[in-house]
């Protein structure tokens, strides 16, 4: 099987498009999205109906557990919030209702586990930076394949039982742009794909990750989009103009 791995949208219409257009010339590839489709961007209503007709299974991200419960709002920044007060005008009572229904974590077709930031914790929505942080989602993670999303860095912790302990989990960045990374049988893998949205690694490229299950493959992949389309939507919409911004510099 093979699946196309994305996370992080945040409402972001133009980046998600092209990945849809990506798609459609590759019917083998079964998409799975890791959370956040809303958060910051101008098209949350438009990102949500394009998941929900194409049928894509989706856990549910930090900015839709904040959409929902109030209390998680304390712990977003000053824009994340801006966004979402907006977001509590112009988000249809449908698309809420799919966005509240969504699992902090999943197991896809009983070999690919999902969730949107920490293994140990779905609901706590920890950053995975480091391999410190690695090691408690990496002992809660279910079987051997993991994906996660939220930091929008693009990578692989792997966990090396013949390595010894504290030298197990080792990070191995993924900015190569369609070249396979082999995984080995005899380890464990949290992987990353980026950010689809609103990458922060200074690339403003859309970012995902392709599996091949069968080949024992994960690829990193780019896609060049119309980020000046979607920031200038980000500016009509009232929206702070950090968020337009960072856009156009990947960050």
């Amino acid at each position: 099987m093979k699946y196309a791995i994305f996370s992080d949208i945040h409402g972001n219409l133009e980046s998600l498009q092209i990945f849809m257009d990506w798609l459609l010339h590759r019917p083998e590839l079964k998409p799975v999205c890791l959370g956040d489709v809303i958060g910051y961007g101008a098209h949350p209503n438009e990102c949500v109906a394009r998941l929900a007709e194409n049928h894509i299974p989706c856990v549910m991200g930090n900015h839709e557990y904040a959409l929902n419960f109030f209390q998680e709002r304390k712990n977003i920044n000053e824009y994340a919030l801006r966004a979402m007060e907006w977001y509590d005008q112009v988000l249809s009572s449908d698309h809420r209702e799919i966005l509240r229904r969504l699992p902090l974590s999943m197991v896809i077709d009983q070999q690919l586990a999902v969730t949107h930031a920490d293994f140990s914790d779905p609901a706590g929505f920890v950053y995975i930076n480091s391999v410190c942080d690695a090691r408690d989602s990496m002992a809660a993670l279910p079987g051997v394949l993991g994906f996660y999303g939220h930091t929008h860095m693009p990578g692989i912790f792997v966990e090396d039982p013949a390595k010894p302990a504290g030298d197990r989990i080792t990070w191995h960045g993924g900015e190569s742009d369609g070249e396979p990374f082999r995984l080995d049988p005899a380890c464990r893998y949290l992987i990353n794909p980026g950010s689809l949205g609103q990458p922060r690694d200074g690339d403003p490229r859309a970012a995902f990750a392709v599996l091949d299950s069968e080949e024992q493959t994960v690829t990193f992949h780019r896609l060049v989009y119309n980020w000046e389309a979607e920031a200038r939507a980000i500016r009509e919409a009232g929206l702070p103009e950090f968020l337009a911004e960072r856009l156009l510099v990947g960050y």
